[in-house]
């Protein structure tokens, strides 16, 4: 609704340049084509006010389409490293493991060990206590016996050194397990860095893809502008030489005839709504809710049924019926050669310039969405169309 209402007010603007050119067309004071010919260069500036718009913005959109290829390559770098990294981190996790197992055998193995010497040197002691030399008969026994003693020592010794070497085998399994732990929980440290900054260059290029996208949109919109404006500014031109012609056949006209007073005056406040509904922007300044501009209604903005008839208020002649590309149809009807009424909005155009027509003759139809727009000018002055119309019609 909300971009019915503002194609709506674009043909406000058009229906104005229209209908000032018609009044000076049919007043021999005001035949002068200038405004029109001013509000045609206003347009021609306007195209180029966004055509530069679209020329810069297709330069922005050109600097963040490169800034999203640099993040492009970071995030390929920083994602080539933060795989490296994990797997560094899962070999040191392997190591780790390995480490640990190596570290439980060697306590394992110095505490089989440690066993074996304390029961070599368990039986030594016991076998030492129980010989008494005295005691052997024979001289055999005797050597026997001592070589024992010789056996148990030196298996004593040989497992005393075996608790050394196991000992300090693990001492060497655990500083090595110690060193590996370390690395570990440093590569922990970095892979963490890594994926933080890895998220952050994404959420950074997440912001410059809504921004190209926003640009994208903005670029189309003001493409579509210069192309809506640019149409406007040749069938401006074409109007103005139709004026053009217009008024001097005006001229030619009104010398010959007497001037008399409007009667369409009289109608005030007792004219029939053109279209049934509900006015949804009234006459005069407001300010849009939404972005705080303010602007001017020329006319009203009505919405009734989808298709819904539209009537010409008062008797008159047909002197405009148009459609410009992105506005609708549009028909101005002459009262008296004073009063003037447009019609914009409208899916379908019933009647023909130069028509005659009577208070409530069809001159067309609204469109599928049943808004149409409705403007009343004495000359070139907008009139408030609410304290002409009864309410009642409404």
């Amino acid at each position: 609704m909300t971009k019915t209402i503002r194609c709506l007010a674009c043909i406000s603007l058009v229906v104005t340049f229209i209908s000032a050119g018609l009044v000076r067309a049919a007043d021999p004071k005001k035949g002068k084509v200038t405004d029109q010919r001013q509000e045609l260069e206003k347009l021609k500036r306007d195209v180029q006010k966004s055509q530069s718009r679209l020329d810069s913005l297709k330069r922005e959109e050109a600097r963040v389409q490169k800034d999203l290829s640099e993040y492009d390559q970071r995030i390929t770098s920083q994602r080539q490293v933060l795989d490296r990294l994990k797997r560094e981190r899962t070999q040191l996790s392997r190591a780790i493991g390995e480490a640990e197992n190596q570290q439980k055998s060697s306590q394992q193995n110095l505490e089989q060990t440690q066993r074996r010497f304390l029961a070599n040197v368990r039986q030594l002691y016991v076998s030492a206590r129980q010989t008494d030399y005295s005691f052997l008969a024979r001289p055999d026994e005797e050597r026997e016996m001592h070589r024992r003693l010789i056996y148990l020592t030196q298996l004593a010794n040989f497992e005393s050194g075996s608790v050394t070497s196991a000992s300090q085998s693990l001492s060497q399994s655990l500083a090595e397990l110690k060193q590996l732990i370390g690395e570990g929980s440093q590569m922990s440290g970095l892979v963490k860095q890594k994926e933080a900054s890895y998220a952050l260059e994404k959420s950074r290029k997440q912001r410059r893809e809504k921004a190209l996208d926003r640009i994208r949109r903005l670029s189309k919109d003001e493409a579509e502008r210069v192309i809506s404006l640019s149409k406007v500014a040749e069938e401006m031109e074409s109007i103005i030489a139709r004026l053009e012609k217009q008024q001097r056949e005006a001229q030619a006209r009104r010398q010959t005839q007497p001037r008399s007073s409007s009667s369409f005056a009289g109608l005030k406040g007792n004219l029939a709504t053109p279209f049934k509904g509900t006015v949804l922007t009234s006459f005069g300044h407001s300010v849009d809710p939404v972005t705080r501009l303010k602007s001017f209604s020329p006319g009203i903005v009505i919405k009734g049924a989808p298709k819904g008839a539209m009537h010409s208020v008062a008797a008159g002649t047909v002197v405009y019926t148009g459609n410009l590309r992105g506005y609708g149809n549009f028909v101005i009807v002459d009262h008296d050669g004073e009063y003037y009424t447009t019609y914009a909005g409208l899916g379908g155009i019933t009647v023909e310039s130069n028509q005659e027509v009577r208070a409530g003759q069809q001159l067309g139809q609204a469109g599928g969405d049943g808004i149409v727009r409705f403007e009343l000018r004495k000359g070139r002055e907008p009139l408030d169309p609410v304290e002409w119309l009864t309410i009642e019609s409404f």
